[in-house]
């Protein structure tokens, strides 16, 4: 299981989280996968803050 962090505004908004939640499943799961191994081939690890 991964854990992923999102950036979160003053006023609480989660922008990227709004943004995965507006994509059908197919589009969110491609996206996820792109963030999750972009993020492992730079750091070694899949904990975000976007």
């Amino acid at each position: 299981m991964f854990s992923v962090d999102f950036y979160r505004t003053e006023d609480g908004k989660v922008p990227v989280e709004e943004f995965l939640d507006s994509l059908n499943v197919k589009m969110r799961n491609k996206a996820l996968n792109l963030l999750l191994f972009s993020g492992w081939q730079q750091n070694n690890s899949y904990e975000w803050v976007c």
